[in-house]
């Protein structure tokens, strides 16, 4: 941990450098900083997008939402409505849907502050080109 260079205050935490600085003082960044930090803040967010959208929630609504369908028209042409299985299919879609509306809200906060962060980043880059 010795071979790492710090540029300005930075905080350690699980061998990744965490840059403590503010919206007024990235100002005074160098532009590769600004760089590597514009692109960890893309890689980050491609990550929470991928977390959202191949989440337990996610494809389990999708997967009991095929199924379901299939089922149901599979019994209505060979036996007529089947009241049960509809049931089944509403709860389950209901569950995978409140899952997932749990998962979009604690993900939803990240993806909100790395977007933010990288405009403010492209802006500061733009303004030095």
């Amino acid at each position: 941990m010795s071979d790492q260079y710090f540029e300005g205050p930075v905080g350690q935490v699980a061998a990744r450098d965490i840059i403590n600085v503010g919206q007024q003082d990235l100002w005074q960044c160098d532009s590769e900083v600004l760089q590597r930090e514009l692109h960890r803040c893309r890689q980050k967010l491609a990550a929470m997008r991928a977390a959202l959208l191949w989440s337990f929630p996610n494809l389990g609504m999708f997967l009991s939402s095929l199924v379901g369908g299939l089922l149901m028209l599979w019994t209505t042409v060979y036996r007529g409505p089947s009241i049960p299985l509809m049931v089944g299919w509403i709860v389950t879609i209901g569950f995978f849907g409140w899952r997932l509306d749990l998962l979009r809200k604690s993900k939803g906060k990240m993806i909100a502050y790395y977007r933010a962060r990288i405009e403010i980043l492209d802006l500061i880059l733009q303004d030095r080109t």
